[in-house]
């Protein structure tokens, strides 16, 4: 796709990112440019909802389900949310064995920053099971302050891999309930199917941008905000 792309791509291509997704997209950004030397990579890292056509936003990286048809979506690499808590705030606790464990210790919440629902912890539950009920010792809608919190021992917080990868890595946390959390989630790069930016770039620089996003580790966004 990029031999067939004859005239040389230029100009300023807009994308917008989760927060959390910063430190795992830059470090992809650099085979980009290289491709493209003359494209002005705009980035914008937020999670709100962004309407990309009014916006001007070409590539939206989102997880959960596209629900604009005016958009084309492709699927990005799958993550997984992990338990996590540190290990001083494990020692005065204890380590959860089950589920039904987890009221006797304290979560950190996070808050959808679209819906004001609290996330919902991906546990396998038994059919007739309820979500257990845990006392919150923090609420936040933002990942980074989240991690911080747990690090901390605040308590018990759900986060994606990508985003403690290096914490539990270092030892400054660690993952609980493993056997019992939900498989992967997943996420996806839109853009509009027509629009002013599909004359002023090529799909090609287009899907290299998305394909970079692809690449980073193991990359996707947030939690879908259901």
């Amino acid at each position: 796709m990029l031999a067939g792309t004859l005239e040389p791509q230029r100009g300023r291509l807009k994308i917008s990112a989760p927060i959390v997704s910063d430190h795992l997209l830059l470090p992809v950004l650099p085979d980009f440019a290289q491709a493209y030397p003359e494209i002005e990579l705009d980035l914008d890292f937020n999670d709100r909802v962004v309407d990309l056509i009014d916006e001007g936003v070409e590539i939206a990286i989102r997880s959960g389900n596209l629900l604009d048809s005016r958009l084309m979506a492709r699927a990005l690499r799958p993550f997984q949310m992990l338990l996590c808590a540190s290990p001083a705030y494990l020692e005065h606790r204890g380590v959860p064995q089950q589920p039904h464990d987890l009221p006797k210790h304290l979560a950190v919440r996070f808050r959808m920053p679209n819906s004001g629902k609290l996330q919902v912890w991906p546990l396998k539950l038994k059919p007739d099971q309820l979500e257990p009920i845990i006392d919150t010792a923090m609420t936040c809608n933002n990942m980074e302050a989240l991690k911080g919190a747990v690090i901390a021992g605040l308590g018990i917080g759900c986060m994606p891999n990508f985003l403690v990868r290096d914490a539990l890595f270092a030892g400054r946390l660690q993952t609980v309930l493993q056997d019992h959390a939900r498989g992967l989630a997943s996420s996806t790069s839109s853009g509009p199917r027509t629009g002013i930016y599909r004359q002023r770039f090529a799909p090609a620089s287009i899907s290299r941008a998305s394909a970079c996003s692809r690449g980073s580790a193991t990359f996707q966004k947030q939690a879908p905000d259901d």
